[in-house]
């Protein structure tokens, strides 16, 4: 489990009306362990990917998409990716003294963020013709998780962002179950760890930022083809989860 909770570490800002969140720099205090734990991060992923092949150079600027990655602060209409110093999750030795160590570099890189306003809740939103999953670049890449949160309202919207692999995802690795094992194998598996930097206290206090078990709180469906997994996550209307998206929908509404 430990080599897929690095996957999801991202945030984003969906309207230019409201002030950029960007991520604190960790305390100069935990540095060291920062480093301890990127080098850790790699030595997991070299259990997720296969390094036999070389790696292929990935830039998020090679794809288009509806949000442009931050440049600065003051960017808006924006994603950006933090890292996962600010996260706190299960360490090898979790099991025998439930210990939980600072996250490491994600083991898939962000590339890029779309949000949509649709009619209906869409699923296999990766094999739309515009969809990067099916530009020149994006078939091109090793490996493609796509994450499809659904999100109830009207109308609807749907955020979908692309992680890519470097390289050819490794056989027999826990990435590989997950991407071609059985729905429940993944239900039980795939975790989100919310985390709202700047926000209203009660959005706060009600997203928490305890791990989450995606398959266990909500409706999940998985799709694989080709060099792509893209996971459906429909959120409930009074889910926790729904409240960050309920406060950025209505601040983007025009008074």
């Amino acid at each position: 489990m430990l080599g897929l909770l690095n996957l999801l570490f991202s945030e984003f800002t969906a309207t230019g009306k409201e002030k950029p969140v960007k991520p604190k720099p960790a305390p100069a205090a935990i540095s060291s362990t920062a480093l301890k734990q990127a080098s850790d991060a790699a030595e997991n992923a070299s259990k997720e990917l296969d390094l036999s092949v070389p790696p292929i150079h990935v830039d998020p600027s090679q794809f288009n998409s509806v949000l442009h990655k931050g440049k600065d602060d003051a960017d808006t209409n924006c994603w950006t990716s933090p890292g996962g110093v600010g996260f706190m999750i299960r360490g090898q030795t979790y099991l025998k003294n439930s210990a939980k160590i600072m996250g490491g570099n994600p083991l898939l890189k962000l590339i890029a963020v779309d949000w949509f306003k649709v009619d209906k809740a869409t699923d296999k939103i990766a094999l739309h013709p515009k969809s990067l999953a099916q530009s020149d670049a994006g078939k091109n890449l090793p490996f493609i998780l796509v994450i499809n949160l659904e999100i109830p309202a009207k109308p609807n919207y749907s955020l979908v962002l692309y992680y890519a692999a470097e390289r050819p995802v490794r056989k027999d690795s826990l990435l590989e179950k997950f991407a071609d094992g059985t729905d429940q194998f993944r239900d039980a598996r795939f975790k989100l760890i919310p985390s709202i930097v700047e926000g209203y206290w009660m959005v706060k206090r009600a997203v928490g930022t305890k791990a989450c078990l995606l398959g266990k709180a909500v409706t999940c469906k998985y799709f694989r083809q080709d060099n792509f997994l893209e996971v459906c996550i429909y959120i409930k209307i009074l889910h926790p989860l729904s409240f960050p998206f309920y406060l950025r929908i209505e601040i983007s509404k025009p008074a």
